[in-house]
């Protein structure tokens, strides 16, 4: 995306991000990746957004090319992104973020509402009830290589059906490319996440969407998050959990709506 990179002292160690979009009196709209992704989850539909506001996307720790180490719980990540706003000059923001980065936004939401425009979590979920057998896929990127795994587990759980391999294989090579003790240690750290206490407190507006084909936080899952928030949950036709990789425009119109809805007075 276009706009201008941007390294930012965070509490464990830098983080790496673009602040991109245009000066305006909107508020700026920050945007959080989920575990194992990274900025460019956001890159399109940041530059969307960025016609008529500014953007932030950013590494969370543990991710992309920000510091590799942890903690790495949903409070943890809030405190990588204050950083980011203290360093950016930002006093409040729209704050969106997609699967747990979807908890980092409710957690500023809950403990930060004063730096907090609204949220808007898509994919995102209280807690999964039945997560995946981690340890097994920690062995098995062990063997034949993270990249190799997240192909495979991408396109079966976190893509739509007939999402084009290109897409697939780019997000699998991103989450692949960091050392595999993080990758289990993420991973674990967010699937025993339950945020309940988090979404009862949130004390800022909020947005809730959700892939029709999200087989990661299917629409049920969403739906208890949403009411959670005292909102409701907005489906995407023929999406999955990675809705703002396979059409940024989709999922752009409806985040474009609400922020509109609840930009109040400007931060700049």
């Amino acid at each position: 995306m276009t706009g201008r990179p941007f390294t930012a002292p965070g509490p464990v160690g830098a983080l790496h991000g673009v602040d991109g979009g245009v000066p305006s009196e909107r508020p700026p709209v920050v945007f959080v990746h989920g575990i194992n992704g990274s900025a460019a989850d956001w890159a399109e539909v940041a530059e969307l957004l960025g016609e008529e506001r500014r953007t932030i996307v950013f590494d969370l720790r543990g991710h992309g090319a920000s510091v590799g180490c942890g903690p790495f719980g949903a409070r943890d990540y809030l405190g990588d992104l204050l950083a980011v706003l203290d360093d950016r000059g930002i006093g409040r923001a729209h704050v969106v973020g997609s699967s747990f980065g979807g908890s980092v936004a409710v957690a500023a939401g809950a403990l930060a509402a004063e730096r907090t425009r609204s949220i808007v979590v898509l994919g995102g979920a209280l807690c999964v009830e039945e997560p995946p057998d981690i340890e097994a896929g920690v062995a098995a990127m062990r063997e034949a290589g993270a990249t190799a795994v997240f192909a495979a587990m991408l396109a079966q759980i976190s893509f739509a059906p007939g999402t084009d391999p290109a897409l697939v294989r780019a997000a699998a090579e991103r989450a692949g490319a960091r050392e595999i003790d993080v990758i289990a240690e993420v991973t674990r750290t967010a699937f025993a996440a339950d945020i309940t206490p988090l979404a009862e407190r949130a004390a800022v507006p909020a947005l809730v969407m959700a892939g029709e084909h999200d087989r990661t936080t299917p629409v049920a899952l969403a739906e208890r998050l949403a009411a959670a928030l005292r909102t409701t949950a907005q489906v995407l036709p023929g999406r999955g959990h990675l809705a703002m990789l396979e059409d940024p425009a989709a999922v752009a119109a409806p985040l474009r709506e609400h922020l509109a809805a609840h930009d109040g007075g400007g931060d700049r």
